[in-house]
């Protein structure tokens, strides 16, 4: 038979190595917790579907930060305000826009940050009083606004050739040929 040794040198070996796997995620949640972020304000004047609270801020394509909070403008509920957190290090100038991006097929958005030349004022936010990002139209918002429109037009054109393939104009072109 064994001694009972063996069997407390294996559990206090697991002991201290889900210790020390517990002690290694803590230590790599507090790095990424302990960076500093600067705070901006994107206003858009359209709606923002597929754009969600934690969805990623890209500057040129790199991921940046993310979206904070999101909310209608009180004073016009046209306008959606996003506020979203950008690592402080990142240059965000006075002319840099903003826009939103597809992530991926599920239809998800993030927004997209481009432009800002380095002549010009790096804009400096913070949580309570955060400078606005103005936000240009997205290529697919125009778009899908105008596919409705489009929709519109294709039902209408489809009416009307239902219209003209009725069965007495059948009977009218039948006897003409």
């Amino acid at each position: 038979m064994e001694p009972r040794a063996h069997h407390v040198l294996i559990g206090l070996f697991t002991l201290l190595f889900l210790a020390s796997a517990l002690m290694f995620a803590l230590w790599l949640g507090k790095t990424s917790s302990d960076r500093e972020y600067a705070w901006y304000e994107v206003v858009f004047d359209r709606g923002v579907s597929g754009l969600s609270e934690g969805s990623p801020v890209k500057y040129s394509g790199i991921e940046v930060g993310d979206v904070s909070e999101l909310s209608l403008d009180p004073d016009d509920p046209r306008n959606v305000k996003a506020l979203i957190r950008v690592y402080s290090d990142v240059p965000i100038k006075e002319d840099t826009r903003a826009g939103l991006a597809l992530t991926n097929i599920t239809g998800s958005m993030s927004i997209e940050l481009k432009g800002g030349t380095p002549g010009s004022r790096t804009l400096e936010g913070n949580r309570s009083s955060p400078p606005i990002i103005s936000a240009d139209p997205s290529a697919l918002g125009t778009l899908m606004q105008t596919s409705e429109q489009l929709f519109t037009k294709l039902d209408e054109v489809l009416t009307n050739a239902n219209a003209m393939v009725s069965p007495e104009n059948a009977r009218n072109l039948t006897r003409s040929l």
